[in-house]
């Protein structure tokens, strides 16, 4: 039998927004909801987007008219093998920071023109470390409220209000109450948006023009990126090399505001933009080895991107 207050999820929903509304639809609290339908399950003290019980697919696919694959959908481990091929050790998600109910990252972003929408919910692209923009309201991503700087935790409007369902929708932020989606739009410049339209393309295919499997691009992306961070001595050479060849600096940048981000992606995309050529460009004349790129991936660094390192260092 369906859940009485069904609500079907929308386009790229990310689980635990459905989630909260469906328990709002029902007029009760999402730990009550949990409580009644999910045994009991805690939801909110893990990424229970990026792990999720077996159970609560079960529950779902037995009270509702979604076929497993939609469910699986909800989920972010649905961009295994296209985004990454290990849900555990991906660069590709943002982390939220999950210290018992709290969220101590900016992890989950958000876009002002979709939250100004009748039915407002949060994107499981949302999620991803190399989403930047939307390119449906041509919108620059924001990861705080925009009046205290607080990270998005929606589900902490239930905090504080025994016996009463949360008036606030999922534009209000949590700590302040105020409206997220009333500050300045900031949109996209062109390099952005040509960017988030590779992303996204690589997404949709599985491939690109590099490499028949996409998540082998998003990884050289992510590892790249993370060394423009990097403060060792030893491996730093790659981030003072980039820091020359665009006459500027990673110091004092933070990985995990989505400010910063922006610009080591373009920096890294830009890289690999006309591939091989720009990268070789770069390459040329500088003191770079082969341990100065290998040296942090997982495991061996895929072939079209090692292949090119070893003819050009």
């Amino acid at each position: 039998m369906n859940w009485p207050g069904y609500i079907k999820p929308e386009e790229d929903e990310i689980f635990t927004s459905w989630f909260y509304r469906l328990s709002k639809e029902h007029r009760i609290k999402s730990h009550t909801f949990s409580k009644f339908f999910f045994d009991g399950l805690p939801i909110w003290n893990r990424d229970i987007d990026q792990y999720c019980p077996e159970i609560i697919k079960r529950k779902i696919y037995e009270h509702t008219p979604l076929s497993k694959d939609r469910i699986e959908n909800l989920f972010l481990s649905s961009f295994d093998g296209i985004v990454f091929n290990d849900v555990i050790s991906t660069k590709s998600l943002l982390s939220i920071g999950i210290n018992h109910r709290k969220r101590r990252k900016f992890g989950l972003l958000y876009c002002i023109g979709c939250l100004e929408k009748e039915v407002k919910f949060f994107k499981k692209s949302w999620r991803l470390t190399s989403s930047l923009v939307c390119l449906e309201c041509s919108l620059k991503l924001l990861d705080s409220c925009p009046h205290c700087n607080s990270p998005i935790a929606f589900h902490r409007l239930e905090n504080g209000i025994k016996g009463k369902i949360p008036e606030n929708d999922l534009n209000s932020c949590y700590k302040c109450l105020r409206d997220i989606t009333k500050t300045d739009k900031i949109y996209a410049d062109d390099d952005s948006i040509k960017y988030q339209k590779y992303i996204n393309n690589t997404i949709d295919f599985g491939f690109n023009d590099l490499t028949q499997y996409s998540f082998t691009f998003f990884s050289v992306l992510h590892e790249l990126e993370h060394k423009l961070y990097s403060r060792s001595k030893k491996w730093n050479k790659f981030r003072i090399e980039v820091e020359k060849y665009r006459s500027i600096s990673m110091l004092n940048k933070n990985l995990n505001r989505i400010k910063s981000r922006e610009e080591s992606l373009l920096i890294t995309y830009e890289l690999l933009e006309s591939w091989p050529q720009k990268f070789i460009n770069f390459l040329s004349g500088r003191k770079l080895t082969y341990s100065d790129f290998s040296k942090d991936f997982r495991d061996i660094p895929p072939f079209w991107f090692s292949n090119v390192l070893k003819f050009n260092i």
